[in-house]
């Protein structure tokens, strides 16, 4: 048996607002270059358990435990600073991280070095979320949060950053958590998909054998409804 380590340990996990009850009773256990995938409706609390997972919320009830040194985390919004370049925008997020770094990775996803001289509102919104993207890969995280992030962008662009998405982790000693309500982007990327109901209750969770580089169109079709009790 091959030992995987493991990064994140969530338990039983409660998050109350106000006495309004928003997850309830969520587990989760996450191993290295593993991609977990949280699937379902908007207002169901997926966005609330990444903020858990990341420090910016306590839970009401219950133990998240990360075995990472540092999170990464990608917003919906890329939140750029609008007075700062593009460049100095990664610069800022990643101090550590050499000017050869940076090039390297714009490189990779299609950003020339004059891309990276352009202010926010002179980039265009995919190369905003590509910014965005490598902002948080850029930082030597073993835990990448993912809160919808490829929402309104175009197919092509999508699939491109879903394969770089893929082949970071894969390639890494890292993992991810990605929230979406995406089914074929789910099926797409996730090593195991939690799909979830109302105060996040896991309606069910599929583990996905076949290697994300073999999951062609054929596949996605036949597996769509493996996420049956869940609506778009």
């Amino acid at each position: 048996m091959v030992f995987k380590q493991l990064m994140l340990d969530i338990n039983s996990l409660y998050y109350d607002i106000a006495n309004v009850n928003i997850v309830k009773d969520f587990s989760l256990k996450l191993y290295a270059k593993d991609i977990v995938v949280l699937l379902g409706p908007s207002g169901c609390g997926k966005t609330s358990i990444l903020n858990i997972i990341a420090g910016l919320k306590e839970p009401s009830y219950g133990t998240c435990k990360v075995f990472s040194k540092d999170i990464s985390y990608v917003f919906q919004e890329p939140c750029l600073l609008p007075f700062y370049t593009a460049f100095k925008n990664l610069k800022l997020s990643c101090k550590d991280i050499s000017d050869e770094e940076i090039y390297a990775i714009a490189k990779q996803l299609e950003l020339e070095q004059k891309d990276l001289q352009k202010y926010p509102h002179e980039l265009s919104g995919g190369m905003q979320t590509r910014i965005n993207i490598a902002r948080a890969f850029l930082k030597n995280s073993g835990l990448v949060l993912l809160d919808e992030p490829f929402v309104g962008i175009n197919y092509e662009l999508k699939e491109f950053l879903l394969s770089f998405f893929i082949k970071y982790i894969k390639s890494s000693y890292k993992s991810a958590v990605l929230v979406t309500h995406d089914r074929l982007e789910a099926l797409k990327v996730a090593d195991k998909i939690y799909i979830l109901g109302k105060n996040s209750h896991i309606i069910n969770t599929i583990s996905l054998k076949l290697p994300q580089s073999q999951r062609d169109e054929n596949f996605l079709k036949d597996n769509l409804n493996i996420c049956e009790g869940f609506y778009e």
